[in-house]
């Protein structure tokens, strides 16, 4: 394995983990709040975030980081409030 092999497994051990604990989080929020769907499409990202500690991170699609500001649990929790 040559040195950059080592870099891009370990940002990609990073970025899993990372994935994984923002997913499982976002979907014990949403089960709390009752949003079912919401908490199992979280479930799929801690999902792919194990699979990215497992096999590299890959990256992801254009626009992704859009879901992270659209559908943040935080957001969620304040339009509650506010509604």
């Amino acid at each position: 394995m040559t040195l950059g092999d080592s870099i891009k497994k370990g940002v990609g051990m990073v970025h899993g983990t990372g994935e994984a604990l923002r997913g499982e989080f976002n979907a014990a929020v949403y089960n709390a709040s009752g949003d079912k769907a919401s908490a199992t499409k979280n479930k799929e990202i801690a999902q792919k975030g194990v699979d990215e500690w497992d096999r590299g991170y890959r990256g992801h699609g254009k626009f992704t980081h859009l879901y992270h500001i659209t559908y943040s649990p935080i957001k969620y929790i304040a339009n509650a409030f506010v509604s």
